[in-house]
């Protein structure tokens, strides 16, 4: 099962920042929550096959980023990887549940 918070970190632009990515399924459907750095939590949303997600939303930390992203990733036990392709960039998070 998927559903759970997970802890990861990333880079942008040189800056590393903490997120809180939480997964909730119901069915196929997926709901992401991204907190990242303490600012607000952000929604996403998306589909669920198998232990494979797939999710679209943005992230918004006033003043410091502001950015589209689109996630596709696996969760196998307790860990969370996935590609995320954004309006700044591409990068690969490796997260683990908390």
């Amino acid at each position: 099962m998927m559903d759970g918070t997970y802890q990861t970190l990333f880079t942008v632009r040189g800056k590393e920042y903490g997120a809180t990515i939480t997964l909730k399924t119901s069915g196929s459907n997926l709901e992401a929550t991204v907190k990242v750095g303490g600012f607000p939590r952000q929604k996403g949303t998306g589909t669920v096959t198998g232990n494979s997600f797939h999710a679209t939303g943005s992230v918004k930390i006033p003043l410091v980023l502001s950015l589209d992203y689109e996630i596709a990733g696996t969760v196998q036990e307790e860990l969370l990887e996935a590609d995320v392709r954004t309006s700044k960039g591409n990068l690969h998070i490796l997260g683990v549940r908390v």
